[in-house]
């Protein structure tokens, strides 16, 4: 449905695993590949918290077939969206927003004919300790906003990266799928995806990340970016919060205000 404010929203904790949080994933249909509470041989995963995994539908048959891995340990897995963060060795970025997986920018939307889309997303399991975190790369403002949440579940688009190293690492267990367009169930997938259209100059995906972007901003759902103060001999932030302005700026965010940079 629509977006709730951002003062009336309360997010559905579905389980917690690991001291990781798990949604649920309202607006998508889910299909389970591995039933890990009910086999006791993925006893181990049980513990193991929830991510997801946005990706093209043509990697679906790869994936399935073979899990998630680092790119270049198949001949099918390449480098698409850079390797920010993973260093020399690489790494198989995961996020424990299944918003911010299923942005199109990792997840892209199939085109299915008579002006309706479908978007893939795989449901994983991390083993605890064996990630990285980092801030969303998609909070740079091409693709997004810097202003702006990229999931109502989290205060912020910190840490909504997971970079994990190895892909013994990471379980693929379910494969969730949206659609949209004209035809999309509202009631299932959404009033804002049953609204997504293409246009003579712009593909479907364009449409859905402004309508979100938008419906989040005009809910409240954002993220204050504070007002610099400049004094003879230092710089600080006059906002709430001042542990999120901290945390940008060790991780050597880029702030302005008027004609000032740092």
């Amino acid at each position: 449905g629509a977006v709730p404010s951002c003062e009336e929203y309360v997010p559905k904790v579905f389980s917690t695993r690991s001291g990781v949080d798990y949604y649920r994933p309202d607006g998508w249909v889910q299909v389970w590949l591995t039933q890990i509470d009910d086999d006791p041989d993925f006893l181990e995963l049980r513990e193991w918290p929830v991510a997801y995994h946005g990706t093209d539908s043509c990697n679906l048959g790869p994936i399935l077939e073979a899990g998630l891995r680092k790119p270049g340990e198949l001949p099918s897995v390449q480098m698409v969206h850079g390797n920010a963060g993973a260093g020399p060795d690489g790494a198989i970025y995961t996020s424990p927003s299944l918003w911010l997986a299923s942005h199109p920018v990792y997840s892209t939307l199939l085109d299915l004919g008579n002006g309706r889309w479908a978007q893939f997303v795989f449901k994983v399991r991390v083993r605890p300790g064996s990630y990285t975190e980092q801030a969303s790369t998609l909070s740079s403002g091409q693709h997004w906003g810097f202003d702006v949440r990229l999931d109502p579940n989290f205060p912020h688009n910190h840490a909504l990266e997971w970079l994990v190293g190895s892909s013994s690492d990471v379980k693929v267990v379910g494969l969730m799928v949206r659609e949209f367009g004209a035809g999309a169930d509202p009631e299932v997938f959404g009033e804002l995806a049953a609204q997504v259209a293409a246009s003579p100059t712009e593909g479907p995906e364009y449409c859905w990340t402004a309508n979100l972007r938008e419906a989040l901003r005009d809910a409240n759902f954002t993220i204050d970016m504070g007002r610099l103060s400049v004094g003879t001999a230092s710089v600080e932030w006059r906002v709430q919060e001042v542990e999120s302005k901290q945390w940008q700026y060790r991780q050597g965010a880029v702030f302005r205000s008027q004609n000032l940079s740092f």
